[in-house]
């Protein structure tokens, strides 16, 4: 069904709108209440052969979902019930900033790829630390920093500090 149906029918669409569906999809479901157990029955593997012990941090499993996908930490939650025992939210920066023109994300059909120059769109660290603040989750998160664009390079350790000590 999704190769035959669904995915031709995303891929009429730009990639980045694609993204948004798919995230708006996922709090949809995941606000009916039995929808996250059936999900995590269905994908989330518990297996201590799995399991990891990296510079302390224990993890379920060696299957992590990188920056990029939760850039703004707005759920992150909803992903340990597909198996990913970590997050990696971001790209932050110290400062919130709307990233690229766009379009910004672009399809090679017959490479069968996807550019992304999204330009680290993000609503800043301050309110990505308070958003990671407020909860609790059974996985590991980590956070992805850049510096802001309008940063010129030779202060770019600055943006970096900066965004590493809000987060």
């Amino acid at each position: 069904m999704y190769k035959g149906i669904i995915r031709p029918l995303l891929f009429l669409l730009n990639p980045e709108t694609v993204h948004h569906l798919v995230i708006a999809l996922i709090r949809f479901l995941f606000a009916v209440p039995f929808v996250k157990p059936i999900v995590s029955a269905l994908y989330a593997t518990r297996d201590i052969k799995l399991r990891r012990e990296v510079f302390g941090l224990s993890f379920e499993n060696p299957v992590g979902l990188a920056a990029g996908f939760d850039k703004n930490a707005t759920f992150y939650r909803q992903f340990s019930a597909f198996g990913f025992s970590f997050i990696e939210v971001g790209t932050v920066t110290p400062l919130g900033q709307p990233g690229n023109a766009r379009p910004r994300s672009f399809r090679l059909r017959e490479d069968r790829a996807l550019i992304n120059r999204m330009g680290f769109n993000n609503q800043g660290a301050r309110t990505i630390a308070e958003r990671l603040g407020r909860g609790r989750t059974d996985m590991i998160v980590g956070g992805n920093i850049g510096k802001n664009t309008n940063t010129p390079n030779e202060s770019a350790e600055e943006d970096y500090a900066d965004a590493f000590l809000a987060m």
